[in-house]
């Protein structure tokens, strides 16, 4: 058999296609071949080895772990089917007879299944007490453990200890436990009837791009408060997980499920006081959000509860798992690392990806620190403090091109947004800066003269170009038409490419292409009118200006062996795509566009070179002669025309200089061109 390490060598080499790579992982995991665990460091072996393009060792990596939740599923359905047949009927795990239409106690008529699980089902019911006492709000939930005999007897006693812990968590984020019972071999809680839908069915609802960062924040809010109730009150929920989250039809958040918590024994009790209880003896543990120490069996802790808070808010603000749904366990060993998300600022990063730590010793101690610090760093963004001491002016010249530049963009910078689906803009400082090259130093090249521009005003300017999803909704709202596009390869219009096709695969990550200078301009109009601020594409020279404050590479691209690690350019993912392409022998992982989410939350601009070329506001001159001194659009000369700066993903390293000009007409579109926006402050 070949082995894993040789497929990928093949790959590397061209021989292999990523869909082919993807399709060898799922047969020898499917066959049982290799071990994904197994899997996952042969790869990570041969990345440290041979290191393959960052994006290509991710994907790579996703694949696995998605492969082994495949596995895992697999093997779970039949683990369960087997112990429907045998093991249940013997331990006292069995499904109880109570359906719909049962009546427990003769008095709670069972009228519809509202949940299930595999230690219990949940019925919306009737009291008939409540109808006897004409009471307007008769049901209630109902929930059955499906257990008997021993089992039952055991789930009794240990149900009476924990209703009542339960019936002590008095909070407004928590179901309320009204009692416990029993039937015969019965055993059954009643609660408080929601009205609503689980966390899960919303997540599972929703596209990432859709969920809404400002009520995830809230969500998480209200999860963590219903927590560190439990936690002061001595109990560890020890199940936390999405499908456990309510989201009442009056936006509230309830916690459920508290009926199977772990009691944590305070210091000073005895072991005489404690429950006979404990989750683990019944299975109510989901290893995609238990903590390492609950799989390993250690004794309960608020950490525990704290690693799947922080799993269900990773999975609420991203639509995915931090681990792909791995045990944590798995996880730890295999070293996988969570990426950030791009709609958090790096400071709410830094709370949440502490929850989501394996070693305990390392993980937030409480819900009341991450809350802390999470909302801080909150704060810290919606009180505007984005901008950082002004930069010093320095530069260092050689051979007349400027290698680095200051950082204009402040030293603690973060995001913001004006609203939910707005683009991310970050703060950039007023200050001074060469724009351009030397005429010595390409002739022809338009980039000359070199010369010095104020920029007179702050501005801020978006992290990455506009995304699909960002155009689609304002093309949504409008009706605009936009068809006709020229694809990179070909020599004309074709009505079958547009932003809804550019003849390449595109996600709502994705920055938008085949857009004309009038498409943003259009774009721009529709968005300032939505929120009621002032937006505009960036001139020429603050382009330039931005480009060059965050760039770490000299203006040009000296080596071609670290270009594609710069940027995502013609490469050779490219060249096998198209048969007379100029490209690169390295290869940056796209062959068409990249995600702007690739480099994951950033507070500076990211692809100003390549992916896709970028209008800005100036009409077209084929020299700086006459340009303004202080920062504004050019508004005289070719204004039919319009400037392109940053070069694409169908681009030589030529034209990644970040003084590189380019022009077109206003009105023409390719899937080469697309725009990022500036907010006037």
């Amino acid at each position: 058999m070949t082995t894993f390490t040789a497929v990928l060598t093949d790959f590397q080499q061209g021989i292999f296609t990523r869909q082919a790579l993807e399709q060898a992982i799922d047969r020898d995991i499917g066959l049982g071949n290799a071990a994904p665990s197994e899997l996952l460091k042969q790869l990570k072996d041969h990345h440290q080895q041979t290191p393959l393009a960052e994006d290509d060792y991710e994907l790579f990596r996703g694949w696995i772990s998605r492969a082994e939740t495949r596995q895992r599923t697999s093997i779970n359905k039949q683990a369960m089917a087997d112990r429907d047949a045998t093991e249940r009927l013997s331990t006292g795990f069995e499904q109880t007879d109570i359906t719909v239409g049962s009546v427990i106690n003769d008095r709670f008529e069972l009228e519809a299944i509202i949940g299930s699980g595999g230690m219990s089902q949940v019925f919306r019911a009737i009291d008939r007490r409540k109808v006897e006492a004409h009471s307007r709000t008769p049901h209630v939930a109902v929930k059955v453990m499906n257990v008997r005999g021993i089992e039952a007897e055991k789930a009794f006693i240990a149900m009476q200890r924990e209703v009542q812990k339960s019936q002590s968590l008095t909070h407004q984020n928590i179901v309320r436990v009204n009692d416990f019972d029993r039937d015969g071999d019965v055993v059954y809680i009643t609660m408080e009837l929601l009205e609503g839908v689980s966390l899960q069915q919303k997540i599972a609802g929703c596209h990432p791009d859709d969920i809404d960062v400002v009520e995830a924040i809230e969500i998480i809010h209200e999860m963590s408060a219903a927590l560190e109730c439990a936690h002061d009150n001595n109990i560890v929920h020890a199940d936390f997980k999405p499908s456990n989250v309510f989201l009442t039809v009056d936006k509230r958040v309830k916690v459920i499920d508290f009926g199977i918590a772990r009691g944590i024994k305070p210091a000073g009790l005895s072991t005489a006081d404690q429950t006979l209880f404990d989750v683990r003896e019944l299975g109510a543990m989901t290893p995609a959000y238990a903590s390492p120490e609950m799989i390993e069996d250690l004794e309960p802790h608020p950490r525990d509860d704290i690693y799947a808070l922080g799993c269900v808010a990773y999975e609420l603000i991203t639509g995915s798992h931090p681990y792909a749904r791995l045990m944590a366990t798995d996880a730890r060993d295999n070293d996988l690392k969570p990426k950030k998300p791009a709609n958090l600022t790096r400071q709410q990063w830094s709370a949440l990806e502490k929850t989501l730590r394996f070693d305990p010793q390392e993980r937030t101690s409480s819900v009341k620190d991450f809350v802390a610090s999470f909302d801080q760093a909150g704060k810290r963004k919606n009180n505007g403090l984005l901008l950082g001491a002004a930069a010093a002016f320095a530069a260092s010249i050689a051979a007349g091109v400027i290698f680095l530049l200051p950082q204009f963009i402040s030293d603690t910078p973060e995001v913001f947004t004006d609203c939910s689906t707005c683009p991310d803009l970050v703060v950039v400082r007023a200050g001074q800066s060469n724009i351009g090259l030397p005429q010595s130093s390409l002739p022809g090249m338009f980039e000359f003269p070199e010369h010095t521009v104020n920029i007179v005003n702050d501005f801020a300017i978006s992290t990455h170009e506009i995304t699909v999803a960002q155009f689609g909704e304002f093309a949504s709202a409008t009706g605009i038409d936009m068809a006709g596009c020229r694809a990179a390869d070909q020599t004309g219009d074709s009505a079958a490419v547009s932003w809804l096709a550019p003849g390449f695969s595109q996600s709502n990550n994705h920055p938008v292409t085949c857009v004309s200078w009038h498409d943003a301009q259009s774009y721009i109009a529709w968005l300032s009118t939505q929120t009621g601020q002032s937006y505009r594409l960036p001139s020429e020279a603050e382009w330039e200006y931005t480009a060059r404050t965050v760039s770490e590479q000299p203006l040009q691209i000296e080596s071609q062996s670290n270009a594609c690690a710069q940027a995502n350019i013609a490469d050779a993912s490219a060249a096998r795509a198209f048969t007379n392409i100029s490209a690169l022998d390295c290869s940056d992982g796209f062959a068409f566009t990249a995600p702007v989410t690739r480099y994951g939350i950033t507070s500076a601009p990211v692809d100003m070179r390549g992916n896709v070329f970028e209008w800005t506001q100036d009409c077209w001159n084929p020299s700086y002669a006459g340009a303004p001194s202080d920062g504004r659009a050019w508004q005289n000369g070719n204004c039919g025309s319009r400037i392109l700066r940053g070069g694409s993903w169908f681009s030589s390293p030529d034209a990644l200089r970040l003084t590189y000009r380019n022009r077109y007409p206003a009105d023409y579109r390719s899937n080469t061109f697309g725009f990022r926006i500036v907010r006037t402050l």
